[in-house]
């Protein structure tokens, strides 16, 4: 449901950026294979509690570097916002309160 709704608001950006009606479905789906490429690789690597993998794809997908400096603490909040979030009612997915604030 979560998904389903953030790629609602990305075709309605795309639409409102003036992207074509021929175009957004084009759009939709590299956005919707990125996503869920990254996703694969984020959710394997968090059950798995590997944290170096974590920063890797983090710091490639993100920060454009497999080993940027700040790749490591993004990934460690990654991690703990799954934590938090897995234990939390879906709804707060939907709210500010619903994610963890980022300590630098």
């Amino acid at each position: 449901a979560f998904a389903d709704r953030l790629f609602r608001y990305l075709d309605a950006g795309l639409r409102e950026a003036g992207v074509g009606d021929l175009t957004v479905p084009k759009r939709m789906r590299g956005l919707a294979g990125s996503f869920y490429g990254r996703l694969e690789a984020y959710a394997h690597a968090i059950e798995s509690g590997d944290g170096v993998k974590l920063a890797a794809a983090v710091g490639r997908n993100v920060l454009g570097s497999d080993s940027h400096p700040f790749a490591e603490s993004l990934a460690l909040y990654i991690a703990d916002a799954a934590c938090q979030q897995g234990a939390a009612p879906f709804a707060a997915l939907y709210e500010p309160a619903g994610w963890p604030a980022l300590e630098i």
